[in-house]
């Protein structure tokens, strides 16, 4: 790519970019957001749903979590060991 093929590329890019923001300007803008969501019944909602489970709940799996991981994790270096000593 010569210099003068970068020039033409260079001025085409600018172009482009002022058509766009041209564009861009033209629209009408709209400070409402827009729903992520078209489905009335998840649109109208105006407050959260309470919690299906108790903190409690959450606060027991979240240990069980933990346990279950620490015990994939010693069995992965348990067989990582093993396999380096062979």
């Amino acid at each position: 790519m010569n210099l003068n093929s970068f020039a033409e590329l260079l001025k085409f890019l600018v172009i482009i970019a002022g058509a766009r923001g041209l564009h861009e300007a033209g629209q009408p803008h709209n400070p409402e957001p827009k729903p992520l969501s078209t489905n009335p019944a998840v649109t109208s909602l105006k407050e959260p749903a309470a919690a299906p489970f108790s903190p409690q709940r959450y606060r027991e799996w979240a240990k069980k979590a933990v346990r279950k991981y620490a015990q994939a994790q010693e069995k992965k270096w348990r067989n990582w060991e093993e396999s380096m000593r062979k």
